[in-house]
């Protein structure tokens, strides 16, 4: 399947190096599946605790925390979705959080185009049982601008670009999917999910810490960032 999704994380080397965790250069972002290594879990780690300011360097003392923080549903990491065609990439846009992945799916399925950052303006659009993914506004994705014309009159507009204007022009990525194989990918991403936090994540914490640590923070990461984070804020 050379067409596919995944949820992506945001990673990036931490200004103080916490030193049991390993640190890569090369992992700067990488998809949530089983097939995550160690370093991608470390890295994560390291993302989570920088990017929400955990200082400490002690194991447990920044485990704990980020359990803590997690329980209360308190911590982001950047990410998002990642679409694929082959060799085209198509990567969320800046600002925009891991955390929002569930939201981000469940609007796609519904053929709303959720936002996912800005800078690209990652968006999806959907004609004749086509959906495209962009890296660029298109038209028909729910955002609608108001101006004043030349007679005072309010006008409405929609700022995207045509699909056909953006598929012809090299300068933008798109991705095409049938409705059939987007929704199969959307329910995809979910088992993804829950491979990466049953297999990679708990391996590794096993590794670092004691299993009843590695259990909590894996029911911890489930609900700050899986399903259940949204279930429970629309609650």
């Amino acid at each position: 399947m050379s067409k596919n999704m995944f949820i992506t994380v945001e990673v990036w080397r931490a200004d103080g190096e916490i030193e049991w965790l390993k640190y890569d250069d090369e992992i700067y972002r990488f998809d949530l599946s089983k097939d995550a290594t160690a370093g991608m879990v470390d890295m994560m780690i390291a993302a989570l605790a920088s990017y929400n300011d955990i200082g400490g360097k002690h194991k447990e003392f920044v485990l704990n925390t980020l359990i803590k923080k997690m329980k209360n549903r308190e911590l982001v990491i950047l990410g998002g979705i990642h679409f694929q065609d082959d060799s085209t990439h198509i990567f969320n846009g800046c600002c925009c959080g891991m955390e929002e992945w569930s939201l981000i799916v469940d609007m796609l399925k519904a053929n709303m185009s959720p936002w996912m950052g800005h800078d690209p303006d990652v968006c999806c659009s959907e004609k004749e049982g086509i959906y495209y993914v962009s890296n660029v506004q298109l038209v028909n994705t729910g955002t609608i601008y108001y101006h004043e014309n030349a007679d005072g009159e309010i006008v409405e507009y929609d700022p995207g670009m045509p699909i056909e204007d953006a598929l012809a022009d090299e300068r933008y990525k798109v991705i095409s999917y049938e409705k059939e194989l987007f929704m199969e990918l959307l329910e995809k991403v979910e088992e993804d999910f829950n491979n990466f936090v049953e297999y990679p994540l708990k391996e590794r914490l096993l590794q670092l810490t004691s299993e009843k640590t590695a259990r909590a923070f894996m029911e911890a990461f489930c609900t700050c960032f899986g399903r259940e984070r949204r279930q429970k804020m629309n609650a």
